[in-house]
């Protein structure tokens, strides 16, 4: 947090806060279907995967920031 500058807070907080709240009923669900389909570590492994591919840019994205 001390390293998001007050003017941009709320513009790096509100896309992070729509995602992860707002995203929970989707992920629920998600992963209360899927294992009926698919083995259970693969779909882990398959979100493990989506993490690390969203997290380079955003890493670099607030590495940039002032």
């Amino acid at each position: 947090m001390r390293a998001i500058p007050d003017g941009v807070a709320a513009v790096v907080n509100s896309p992070v806060t729509t995602f992860s709240i707002g995203g929970s009923p989707l992920m629920a669900a998600l992963f209360s279907l899927l294992p009926n389909c698919l083995y259970f570590p693969y779909i882990m492994a398959a979100a493990g995967i989506c993490v690390v591919i969203v997290s380079l840019p955003a890493f670099r994205i607030l590495k940039n920031l002032p």
